[in-house]
């Protein structure tokens, strides 16, 4: 079974709902803190996909292409693994 990096934290309840590509940065903060919180697995991903964007106003997190392979294995999570 492939789980695709929103499952981890969102589920699949309501089908296929892809992160934002922009994320605010009051947003992104209170998400990341939540997820820290509640030691939910996949927490630290948020990090990983998403980098502040300070070079914008009011500034705001970008979801990361994955081209340059550098998360082989982003639909394999040990929380997908069934």
């Amino acid at each position: 079974m492939h789980c695709r990096p929103h499952q981890v934290l969102l589920g699949n309840r309501y089908g296929y709902q892809p992160f934002p590509a922009r994320i605010a940065v009051s947003e992104f903060e209170t998400l990341r803190l939540i997820a820290e919180d509640a030691a939910l697995p996949g927490a630290e991903l948020l990090t990983d996909w998403f980098v502040k964007d300070d070079n914008v106003v009011p500034p705001e997190y970008i979801l990361q292409v994955n081209s340059t392979g550098r998360f082989p294995n982003h639909f394999q999570t040990a929380a997908c693994a069934k």
